[in-house]
């Protein structure tokens, strides 16, 4: 049992998403909060996050410089977390045991910080930067597999910020097709993801084939949406 996708072209790319294994849990549609931490380097930008660390219980870590002129208080000795050495190397860790990464800092550094780390979407974290104004939460990496831009979203209300969201889905109010089905526990299997999302943001009709599960997610995709409602007889 599948949900099949491709383009119109008998070449075209094609994916695979089958309905969950039964009893298989669906809470990794939300960020666990004990999955997530965020880094500062400035002063301003820990009192910036400290905040959002209570709200959700993650830890912010800071340099010594920064940890020495927060004023003390219960909040900053439960939530705040000094790091030693040059923070590129405590990146490295955190980068293997969090789900979602929020900086303060400014983008270009964090794309220097994170190009050494990067691997793959489906498993590197969702990272998001938050400038030290508070003004905007943008969605840097892993917008859809990771959720970056559900997080990119969630921190935007917290600090009253606009999340800035670039992927081409997000433009017309689409939803990725690496993610479709999520919320009732689809879960991706094999074919070219790639080409067909690619499809997808060039406005290119796309065939679907649903063999099984709810189509209510049907009801929920923009008037304008490329898809294209197939049975398998017409593949025969």
């Amino acid at each position: 049992e599948s949900l099949i996708s491709k383009s119109m072209s008998a070449n075209s790319p094609h994916v695979v998403a089958s309905p969950p294994e039964t009893g298989s849990a669906k809470s990794s549609e939300h960020f666990g909060y004990g999955s997530l931490a965020a880094i500062a380097t400035t002063p301003q930008g820990a009192q910036l996050l400290l905040p959002l660390c209570q709200s959700s219980g993650m830890l912010l870590w800071v340099p010594d410089a920064v940890m020495e002129k927060m004023p003390p208080s219960s909040h900053v000795t439960h939530y705040v977390r000094r790091y030693d050495g040059s923070l590129s190397t405590h990146l490295a860790q955190l980068w293997t045991e969090h789900q979602g990464l929020v900086f303060c800092l400014a983008m270009g550094a964090v794309v220097r910080l994170v190009a050494p780390l990067l691997q793959d979407k489906w498993h590197d974290p969702a990272v998001v930067v938050v400038d030290e104004g508070g003004n905007h939460a943008i969605s840097g990496c892993s917008g859809h597999h990771g959720q970056g831009d559900e997080l990119a979203r969630w921190v935007a209300t917290q600090l009253n910020a606009i999340p800035i969201l670039t992927g081409a889905s997000n433009g017309d109010s689409r939803t990725g097709i690496d993610v479709l089905g999520r919320p009732w526990g689809w879960q991706r299997g094999l074919g070219n993801w790639t080409g067909v999302s690619a499809a997808i943001a060039r406005h290119e009709a796309v065939d679907v084939v649903q063999e099984a599960g709810t189509t209510l997610w049907r009801q929920h995709l923009p008037t304008h949406h490329s898809f294209q409602w197939r049975s398998f007889q017409e593949y025969d």
